[in-house]
């Protein structure tokens, strides 16, 4: 990894360690014009000039036209060689924007597979212009999305029927998938395959876009994957907490990082601080229960951050006077990504999952009880039930809960230390396509994103190899041998992701002894 040393190094270092969990780009290039394609930045933060940025209209409801259209933005960045293929990339969220995290979303391949062009488009409600946003209420809030009251949810609900309330029924997942396929069908070249790459939600829409156009495809991956016959969002916190565990768990059987917890099993002191942060443990924090379950859920989402998860159970258990500052620091780290003018717009994601995603959660009452009870959890499925009743939801259409008839080239990439897309409802998709060329694989030591994540011990990238070997010849036999062979946590951690966190490059606060990964 790069030192984290001027600001657009840190940037991608922050996109790179948090993407998925909290809004991570604050900064787009220009939409460019209506159906015209204008020279705009490929990289955030950049006027490199070297993608294309196009606004497009599309029916709002494509059986009936005459309701009027909605606006979407397109980004694609041209191959320096013979173009052979194109690769259109479906971020997650909902309500991520894969216009601006074309860069990371990319994962090298500009470089890697030059002759490939990368296009990206956004989900509808996603975008600087077209974003579901209540400005306002949020500018009154003293409290983080997910913690919202029923007060501003009517306030911001209020504001948004004022503004968009028209386009509300019609930002469906369905409606995403189909303008998926007619962008490609506008923008795609005769005899050119076209691939497709999906992360998280992304894989729940590619889903949806499967059972719309099968044939359209010559080959799709799915990365972190979402299962649509089930409520993907359904027991999302407790997810999270399981993943919490299981990390302990491995620290438990990692000889160094037990030594690190005094030879006590590091799966107890996570569970002995569950009911004392409750009552107020480290309280010179300033955080109660739910603040501590939301900030210690935000490492769990990808490798070089779960490594050092043991380590703040640690430290949280001492909470020593530099511990709090720490901590603290950390805090002000995640809420510097809280949303701003952005082109994100988590409250697409809430729309989409209180409409289709959420049908077989507990209530309320339920799930708060229940978050009590765990070390980590986001919050996010209190915060949706909060807003269930009082939201304006579409109704669900025939294809939600349903699987695609799809027997093409076919390539799903799944970790096992997922909280957020978890492996058990996902084996669910790779048990469903079993087709020729259609490939499941299961990174034991694998998190919620995989491709650069999955290291080599000769300095390869495992999933980014089997990837690449995928888009290369989607209907050769792949060799996925690497994917035992994936490098154990270092629960050291990088010293460059703890310097960035927490402040310090040593995430256990012990420098005399620190190992961290340079």
């Amino acid at each position: 990894m790069l030192e984290i040393n001027a600001g657009v190094v840190m940037r991608k270092r922050v996109q790179r360690i948090l993407i998925g969990l909290m809004v991570l780009l604050s900064c787009v290039s220009r939409a460019g014009s209506e159906g015209q394609w204008e020279r705009c930045s490929w990289a955030v933060d950049n006027s490199d000039r070297k993608a294309q940025c196009m606004r497009v209209s599309l029916p709002l409801d494509y059986g009936r036209p005459e309701l009027g259209a909605v606006e979407l933005a397109v980004k694609r960045r041209s191959g320096s060689r013979a173009s052979r293929a194109q690769l259109w990339l479906v971020h997650g969220g909902p309500g991520s924007s894969a216009v601006s995290a074309i860069e990371e979303l990319a994962f090298g391949l500009q470089s890697t597979r030059p002759e490939i062009d990368l296009y990206a488009v956004d989900h509808r409600g996603v975008g600087t212009a077209a974003a579901l946003r209540c400005p306002k209420t949020r500018k009154g809030s003293r409290t983080s999305q997910n913690q919202f009251r029923a007060a501003d949810w009517n306030s911001c609900i209020a504001e948004l029927q004022a503004r968009s309330g028209s386009e509300l029924p019609y930002l469906t997942t369905t409606n995403s998938a189909r303008d998926l396929g007619v962008l490609i069908e506008r923008f795609r070249r005769p005899q050119t395959p076209v691939y497709l790459l999906g992360v998280s939600y992304g894989t729940y829409v590619l889903q949806r876009y499967l059972q719309l156009f099968p044939d359209q495809p010559s080959g799709v991956v799915l990365h972190g994957i979402a299962n649509p016959l089930s409520s993907p969002i359904a027991g999302y916190e407790r997810s999270f907490n399981d993943i919490a565990m299981a990390l302990l768990d491995l620290c438990k059987r990692d000889p160094r990082c037990k030594t690190r917890f005094n030879e006590r099993d590091p799966v107890e002191v996570g569970r002995s601080l569950v009911a004392r942060l409750n009552s107020g443990h480290c309280a010179a924090t300033g955080f109660d229960g739910a603040k501590w379950r939301e900030l210690l859920a935000t490492p769990l989402m990808r490798r070089p951050t779960q490594e050092i998860f043991p380590a703040l159970v640690f430290r949280l258990d001492r909470c020593s006077a530099d511990d709090v500052s720490r901590f603290k620091h950390l805090a002000q780290v995640i809420e510097s990504f809280e949303e701003d003018e952005s082109a994100e717009s988590p409250l697409l994601g809430l729309h989409v999952a209180v409409s289709e995603m959420f049908a077989d959660a507990d209530d309320l009452v339920t799930l708060q009880a229940a978050a009590a009870t765990y070390l980590a959890a986001p919050g996010l499925e209190p915060a949706l039930a909060g807003a269930a009743g009082l939201w304006p939801a579409y109704v669900a259409d025939e294809l939600v809960g349903r699987w695609a008839s799809y027997d093409g080239p076919l390539l799903m990439l799944q970790g096992a230390l997922d909280p957020a897309t978890n492996a058990l409802e996902a084996r669910g998709v790779g048990a469903k396509y079993r087709g020729q060329h259609q490939h499941w694989i299961e990174f034991p030591n694998g998190g919620h994103v995989l491709l650069g994540d999955t290291p080599l011990a000769n300095g390869d990238d495992c999933a980014l190899r089997i990837y690449k070997d995928f888009l290369d010849e989607p209907r050769k036999e792949l060799d996925t041998t690497c994917a035992s062979s994936v490098l154990p946590l270092d629960f050291e951690g990088s010293c460059d992701v703890s310097r960035f966190l927490l402040g310090t490059p040593d995430a256990w606060g012990d420098p005399k002894s620190s190992k961290c990964r340079r």
